[in-house]
């Protein structure tokens, strides 16, 4: 049977590699987050292309974006997801009706 000091070192190699490990996953974390970031800006930088149309097409197609739809979709998924908007947000924004007493509502 392993003495008590064993147990305590093996105790303690474990903390260590949980430390480790969470640290590890906290860098991975903040590159994916440092990604997302970059192309978040990206896409908005492409979204101010729309006045030029033939840039804009441009910058859809070599991204991989079929229509500004997509586009819209993409950036706000990527907001969400960067925590710049939480989905209650998104939802306010996409139905501002919500929030409205149905008595205060009108058929406009």
């Amino acid at each position: 049977a392993p003495s008590e000091e064993e147990m305590k070192r093996r105790t303690e190699q474990r903390k260590e590699q949980g430390k480790r490990l969470r640290e590890i996953m906290q860098k991975k974390r903040e590159e994916k987050k440092k990604v997302m970031q970059k192309e978040l800006d990206d896409l908005l930088y492409v979204s101010k292309l729309k006045k030029d149309e033939g840039a804009f097409a441009e910058a859809l197609i070599a991204r991989g974006i079929e229509n500004n739809d997509e586009l819209k979709k993409k950036i706000q998924t990527l907001k969400t997801k960067l925590g710049h908007e939480t989905e209650q947000q998104v939802n306010e924004d996409k139905y501002p009706l919500l929030n409205i007493p149905d008595d205060k509502l009108t058929s406009e």
